[in-house]
């Protein structure tokens, strides 16, 4: 990875413009520094795994970093967002292969919680069932948002919608969990 940062011709360092190789992998490295936890957070929520969530994030770095430039080299408004949406069709294409392969447990879409005590670990789990229970496009937001972090004018660049779009989905998004909420017995049951 680091020679792919470190490319050199002929001995010295190439010009670090927008449209090299060195300046996309020195901008990407240093995101991917700074965002990891973060993407590892959303890859999990998303996945439900730690461990699948870290492959996620690997094996959409080393690609990224292996490409001469990103989006088939259009210019990026934010390669933030970038990442993050693809991320997103990473593990929204995981989870497709899971499911054509076999239907996943209960006790694997928890394996992220694992280490957690457990009432974390019921609660995380409740939280998947209720994102489920909404219609995906209003999960989608609501995961960019809360689990990743994202700002409304990122997540809309990373689903390539409009701004109020995202901003609509995110408001019936959690007007729709809290009906969810509030017709869950079992949460009502620990209030």
């Amino acid at each position: 990875m680091i020679a792919i940062l470190q490319k050199t011709k002929a001995g010295k360092k190439m010009k670090s413009d927008h449209t090299t190789k060195s300046y996309y992998g020195e901008k990407l490295a240093e995101l991917l520094r700074t965002e990891r936890s973060q993407l590892l957070q959303y890859a999990c929520y998303f996945l439900g795994d730690e461990d699948e969530a870290e492959d996620a994030v690997q094996e959409v770095s080393l690609q990224l970093l292996c490409r001469e430039s990103c989006a088939g080299g259009k210019p990026l408004r934010s390669l933030k967002g970038y990442l993050y949406r693809c991320i997103h069709h990473f593990c929204i294409s995981r989870l497709r292969q899971q499911r054509l392969s076999a239907m996943v447990g209960l006790d694997q879409a928890a394996d992220c919680a694992d280490e957690l005590s457990h009432d974390i670990e019921n609660e995380v789990a409740r939280i998947h069932r209720w994102l489920s229970l909404i219609p995906e496009e209003q999960a989608d937001v609501v995961r960019f948002r809360i689990y990743a972090g994202l700002a409304f004018a990122e997540i809309a660049e990373v689903l390539s919608v409009s701004l109020p779009t995202v901003k609509s989905r995110f408001l019936y998004g959690i007007r729709n969990l809290r009906k969810v909420m509030d017709s869950d017995s079992t949460f009502q049951a620990t209030l």
